[in-house]
């Protein structure tokens, strides 16, 4: 007898099976006449099939007599019997979905914690070679990530019949196209669900996986607080791009194809030699995107499968789908209603909204030549963030009425006011023309006018008496406007409008009025306006004098948080007297207030000490900075942000006054060194619940330069029995970036090195490696590893993963030979085409400089660095900082090549004086946590100073 794999009919049987479930008993016969043709042995397969499903044998073997029976799967299919044995350390408790190879349980898990797990398992019956490989490679798949979006797999195993299963989290969720439905979902938030659905995919692809059967019954959506969260699953067809998913690899057999065929790609269904790749998942992404918007698939499921198996792959791979705009408006009477209705909107807005942007983002997913469809899963979300931002897709070819429409739509407002002056001028010459020639009906239509306008200021006077009611009305549509940041003018309006009606009628002391004050200071604050919203925030202060009494704690958070306005803005002199006033105030609160007022004085507490210590009070910010931390410490609950910032504020302070016993932090240490024995004891065998105290800890050593005890901390940690693969690498992760931030380059480099051989699909860390490298001599090391960079990312078109690659490559001139540094020289080209509009277009920019540098290019180079100079910095920080040094240092560098001395030495001046005033020091204990530019910096200021060796001034040397 032929092995499973060898019978070139079961990859068919498996999938008309799979679609023949979804028929009625009636209506099968004639659907399998179709599928099945005039293959006798295929037909009798697919039957037999259909049997062993049906069939109603028994799930289980005679209950052993132990109290704690363990599962065996040996019937053909998974029945109810089931529920309530075990499987391993997992209890069944109810079946919730079966797929075409296996059976889905939820299962409780008792130890060492107790929790309600997924557990899917292979069904008996569907054990042929190739069931078995796709099942392992979903475990394998889902093992690999780590997204919000992505179910994610937490143990795994087989039972005692040797069935593979794997345990993963609980998702309780529904199809995303029946919660859409059901919640009557609009086509924006519709959007914004399947943007984090590519976002998902785009993860899976990073890491190397393909899951090549996306449809709405692998994608659910689940709630978390209230907010819709959609969840991929079943990676059970999913495909490795680089390197194999099991031992047991997942072979595609001639003439057999795996997916479901509505969402199947056209080189899926074609099975010729052409491997598929990432952008078999963009179709089917954009096919899902279709019955999102138009509420059915390009080509009915049903009338596929009906045509038989030829008929069924030639639709796929030559019929151009209709768009959706022109699927939807085919549907008739109540079907186009309710599609209309579940999508809170009426049919003639819909398919306006349908045709344009939509129909050719879609379009573009569905091309049958996958080099027209998007590269990646991120690139369609971005055109679907364009198409919600007004700004123009790249899907829909450009042209200028094109763009001047997404410029007025963008710029309403503008637009609205020329219109209405420019019709106001027509209207006024026509008036003026029709009131010469009829002068006397003019004069009658006035008088009527006249009356109009005094009956119309009665009834003015009538509203204006319930304008009260009228301002809370405008207040609760402020709340809903304020929720979009598209109709912040619209929310400063109303409030504007509210509180010139309140200081009317009611008077401008009122907590109305305070109340809007600072709404109002919100909502310019997150228009950009800082000086007008300073100045409400100011008045909202003043109000609240007048009706609070001197220990209110409103008024208190309100002077607060003008004290954080005016610190943001540099107004330190301002802002010490508003903290003191709200700091007496919080004291008062502090023994009878709730929580939030604790929170509220250790943020006043800690903002003061910096206060203070801007202004060189050190021993009274060291004061309020301690008081700061040990008032959070005491509530361990709070924001983990705000404590670690008054921990830091604090290792500063101390730092400033050269304190050498860290008496402040040692009791601190102490503290969380208890917490952290307190973990270990209640959890000896989940190391995941000691992360916060961990994290806290090894903070405090490393503010006090003890690396040693940092050290030893990880090496308490990693032997662990508990402490899984994964968080053994994190652990080493951290170690190694808290050795580069404190200057050991050497541990560092060697702890880096170790996480990318444990995991080399991560690529932050290969690019981390790079200047530690060269900080610690390794120059042959580093060769090396840029050499194996560039060949793993040679090829990538991800904007920040080519710039990151290319610049490391490019931080030494040996680093490459000639033709590696054309690769790098490529990758700098793909991130600034693949970059436009990126917040970091300005570091995509340098890199670009720098590699012309380094092939000759020295007039390219100083054309790409004054193209830095000129432009506008995203904002001033940092960051920002350690660009700005960098293009002075390489333009320093190009014009002394060019022969331009005097340009040279003023660029060369300038980039040495960023780089000694505004980054941290390489000897100054922390670098910060970018520390891996900080180093880039200093490795290109060592360069520029040995290319004018001999001319620098000393205090340059």
């Amino acid at each position: 007898m032929k092995p499973e794999s060898a019978n070139p009919n079961a990859g068919a049987a498996e999938t008309i099976f799979n679609a023949a479930l979804t028929f009625s008993a009636a209506e099968r016969p004639a659907y399998l006449a179709g599928a099945c043709g005039d293959n006798l042995s295929l037909r009798q397969r697919v039957e037999a099939l259909l049997g062993a499903h049906e069939a109603p044998q028994g799930f289980l073997p005679e209950q052993p007599t132990s109290s704690s029976p363990t599962m065996k799967f040996d019937a053909a299919d998974a029945l109810d019997e089931a529920v309530g044995q075990t499987i391993g350390r997992y209890k069944l408790l109810e079946r919730v979905g079966e797929g075409g190879c296996g059976v889905v349980y939820v299962a409780e898990q008792t130890q060492p914690v107790r929790r309600r797990l997924a557990l899917k398992v292979i069904k008996l019956g569907m054990d042929t070679k190739a069931v078995v490989a796709r099942f392992e490679a979903e475990r394998q798949a889902l093992a690999m990530m780590d997204h919000p979006n992505i179910a994610k797999v937490l143990d795994a195993g087989t039972t005692e019949t040797g069935r593979p299963y794997f345990v993963m989290e609980l998702v309780r969720g529904i199809r995303i196209t029946d919660y859409c439905d059901q919640a009557n979902l609009s086509t924006k938030d519709r959007l914004g669900l399947f943007i984090k659905v590519c976002q998902a995919i785009q993860h899976a692809h990073q890491k190397g996986i393909i899951h090549r059967d996306i449809k709405p019954s692998n994608i659910l959506v689940t709630l978390h607080d209230g907010v819709p969260v959609p969840k991929v699953i079943d990676f059970g067809i999913a495909k490795a791009t680089e390197g194999r998913l099991t031992e047991a690899t997942v072979y595609t057999q001639l003439h057999q194809f795996i997916g479901t065929p509505a969402y199947m790609s056209p080189e899926q269904a074609e099975m010729s030699g052409l491997d598929i790749d990432t952008r078999s998942d963009i179709y089917s992404l954009g096919v899902l995107l279709y019955e999102l918007l138009a509420g059915s698939t390009p080509f009915d499921a049903k009338e596929l499968m009906a045509c038989g198996i030829d008929a069924m792959r030639k639709t796929i791979r030559e019929k151009e789908p209709v768009r959706p705009s022109t699927r939807f408006a085919t549907l008739k009477g109540e079907e186009l209603t309710t599609t209309a209705r579940r999508r809170s909107s009426d049919a003639p807005k819909l398919i306006h909204l349908l045709k344009g942007d939509l129909d050719w983002i879609v379009m573009k997913c569905l091309e049958k030549d996958r080099s027209d469809r998007y590269e990646t899963a991120n690139g369609l979300a971005a055109d679907l963030k364009r198409h919600l931002d007004n700004e123009p897709v790249v899907a829909r070819p450009p042209s200028n009425l094109y763009r001047f429409q997404k410029m007025v739509r963008r710029n309403k407002l503008a637009f609205t006011a020329i219109v209405a002056v420019v019709a106001a001028l027509l209207i006024g010459l026509g008036l003026s023309t029709w009131l010469y020639v009829r002068e006397k009906a003019a004069r009658q239509e006035l008088l009527a006018s006249q009356l109009d306008l005094a009956r119309l200021h009665t009834e003015t006077e009538e509203v204006r008496k319930k304008a009260g009611d009228q301002a809370g009305q405008l207040r609760e549509t402020v709340k809903l406007l304020n929720f979009s940041r598209t109709n912040l003018d619209q929310a400063e309006i109303y409030y504007r409008q509210t509180l010139k009606w309140q200081r009317e009628m009611i008077g401008s002391d009122s907590p109305d009025v305070a109340a809007a004050l600072l709404g109002l200071t919100q909502v310019l604050q997150d228009e950009g306006k800082l000086p007008e919203a300073e100045e409400t925030q100011r008045e909202a202060v003043a109000v609240e004098r007048k009706l609070t009494g001197p220990d209110d704690t409103q008024l208190a958070i309100s002077l607060g948080n003008l004290g954080l306005m005016l610190q943001r803005d540099g107004k330190s002199t301002e802002a010490e007297p508003v903290f003191r006033e709200a700091l007496a105030q919080l004291r008062g609160w502090a023994a009878k207030g709730p929580a939030k007022e604790y929170s509220s004085l250790g943020v006043v507490l800690h903002h003061l000490a910096l206060v203070l210590r801007d202004q060189k009070a050190l021993p009274q910010a060291r004061s309020l900075a301690e008081e700061a931390a040990e008032l959070y410490l005491r509530h361990p609950d709070w924001p983990s942000n705000e404590r670690k910032h008054a921990l830091q504020v604090l290792g500063d302070i101390l730092q400033d006054l050269h304190a050498t016993d860290y008496g402040a932090l040692a009791s601190f240490e102490s503290l969380y060194r208890e917490r952290l024995a307190d973990d270990q004891k209640h959890w000896p065998d989940d190391p995941s619940q000691w992360n916060g105290n961990i994290e806290n800890l090894v903070g405090i050593l490393n503010n006090e330069h003890k690396y040693a005890a940092v050290d030893q901390v990880f090496e308490d940690l990693l032997p662990r029995s508990g402490v899984s693969q994964s968080q053994r690498m994190e652990a080493l992760a951290s170690r190694g970036d808290l050795r580069a931030r404190s200057g050991r380059w050497q541990e560092a480099a060697a702890d880096l090195s170790q996480v990318i051989e444990a995991d080399p699909l991560d690529q932050y860390y290969w690019f981390v490696l790079t200047p530690l490298l060269i900080q610690a001599g390794k120059i042959a090391d580093y060769k090396t590893h840029c050499k194996a960079m560039l060949d793993r990312f040679g090829k990538s078109t991800d904007s920040m993963i080519t710039e990151r690659a290319a610049k490391s490559c490019l931080l030494l001139p040996s680093a490459v030979g000639p033709d590696d540094l054309t690769v790098a020289g490529k990758l700098a080209d793909n991130a600034l085409t693949q970059g436009k509009g990126s917040p970091w277009f300005h570091w995509f920019q340098l890199t670009k400089g720098l590699a012309e540098y380094r092939q000759g290019h020295f007039a390219a180079s100083v054309e790409w660095m004054q193209r830095i100079q000129k432009g506008t910095p995203p904002r001033r920080d940092v960051g920002w900082d350690m660009c700005e040094a960098d293009t002075y240092l390489v333009l320093a560098m190009a014009q002394h090549q060019l022969r331009q001395p005097e340009e040279a030495r003023a660029a060369l001046a300038r980039g040495l004086e960023i780089v000694q005033t505004k980054l941290p020091k390489l000897d100054g204990g922390d670098l910060g946590a970018a520390w891996y530019d900080v180093l880039t910096t200093y490795i290109l200021m060592r360069e520029a100073k040995e290319t004018f060796e001999g001319t620098l001034a000393p205090e340059q040397k």
